[in-house]
């Protein structure tokens, strides 16, 4: 049984990385609740659970490290590292929308995608 401070984590999580993607995730400071959003899916530890729990966690690694090299682009090495990070933060990024629509309904809540497209009758 979800509480609701379960519905309103899953559902800030979903809609930080659906309406402005994993780096705006990043950058809004979402991953503040990465804790709380891990030890719930650590509660029903899905298959699907475990698919979105890895790519929060592995998005935020990246995040760390391209936040923090950020500063050092003019370096050819630390370039190429703050470019792997972006292209790994993209990754997670279109892994999680392809899983999305699922994990939220599997927790009985619509994803935020769904409810933007239903709100404004887009099709």
């Amino acid at each position: 049984m979800l509480t609701e401070k379960d519905i309103e984590v899953l559902e800030y999580m979903d809609y930080q990385v659906m309406n402005n993607g994993m780096d705006g995730w990043l950058g809004n400071r979402a991953y503040d609740k990465m804790f709380e959003f891990l030890k719930l899916l650590h509660k029903r530890n899905s298959e699907l659970d475990q698919k979105v729990a890895a790519i929060f966690i592995k998005a935020t690694v990246s995040g760390l490290g391209y936040y923090q090299h950020q500063s050092f682009t003019f370096i050819p090495e630390i370039k190429e590292l703050y470019n792997e990070y972006e292209e790994v933060i993209e990754e997670c990024h279109n892994q999680y929308k392809e899983v999305a629509k699922d994990f939220m309904n599997s927790y009985g809540l619509e994803d935020y995608h769904t409810k933007f497209m239903t709100r404004f009758d887009i099709k």
